[in-house]
């Protein structure tokens, strides 16, 4: 993350703006419940395991359905996701620490293309992929490493 941040800063003179990097459980939860409330297919669709996601979805949906509350279906999300990484399964590399958003709806142009250039330079050596736009979500990149 330090290249890319000290690369874009070469480039444009301006600071990345991160929004997010490693996450809790608790974090992650709350995250993709902001997602679930679209239904499955919003939550589902952004995993790379579907198994993974599946599991917090029931957990989301069953406490739902038991009108928990915003804090009972975060909860009951967050305890999955706990398990999950108990057994060193991701949902997302937030939760391994290889991933990391930065806000990029207050840049141009410019520094957009600037942006992707050196993303692209230093994870082309390292492995990873950038995401533009993230479905439901403010608008940001994600750049996560691929380890």
């Amino acid at each position: 993350m330090i290249r890319i941040a000290y690369g874009y800063y070469l480039l444009t003179g301006r600071e990345l703006e991160v929004t997010s990097g490693l996450r809790t459980a608790d974090k992650q939860a709350r995250e993709m419940r902001k997602k679930a409330t679209h239904g499955k297919s919003a939550l589902i669709g952004l995993c790379k395991s579907a198994k993974l996601a599946d599991d917090i979805w029931e957990a989301y949906d069953n406490a739902h359905k038991a009108g928990t509350g915003e804090r009972g279906e975060t909860e009951a999300m967050a305890a999955v996701i706990r398990d999950q990484v108990n057994k060193r399964e991701y949902v997302s590399k937030h939760l391994s620490g290889y991933a990391f958003d930065v806000r990029n709806r207050t840049m141009n142009s410019c520094e957009r293309d600037s942006f992707e250039a050196v993303v692209q330079e230093v994870l082309g050596s390292l492995h990873g992929h950038l995401i533009e736009r993230e479905p439901g979500g403010e608008p940001h990149f994600h750049v996560q490493f691929d380890r």
